[in-house]
């Protein structure tokens, strides 16, 4: 019996591990497309200090180097 009860605790715990990645992995937005990389950095600055998010990441968003840039942010 007791080997019983274990499975059955890490099966319960297993829905709740799931719920927590899901989480995680959306809480980053892609927020929008910006031409310069300096563009894009002031506007995730300008969320900051609104309090629209808490962090965020300019990625170049192109096959071109330098081309585009997606700000992405989080929370």
């Amino acid at each position: 019996m007791p080997a019983q009860a274990a499975t059955t605790a890490q099966v319960a715990s297993a829905p709740q591990q799931k719920r927590a990645a899901d989480v995680a992995a959306a809480s980053w937005y892609l927020y929008g497309y910006y031409t310069w990389k300096s563009d894009c950095a002031d506007a995730g600055r300008m969320g900051i200090q609104s309090g629209w998010w808490s962090r965020y990441e300019c990625k170049n968003g192109s096959w071109v180097p330098g081309d585009d840039y997606e700000l992405w942010v989080y929370g």
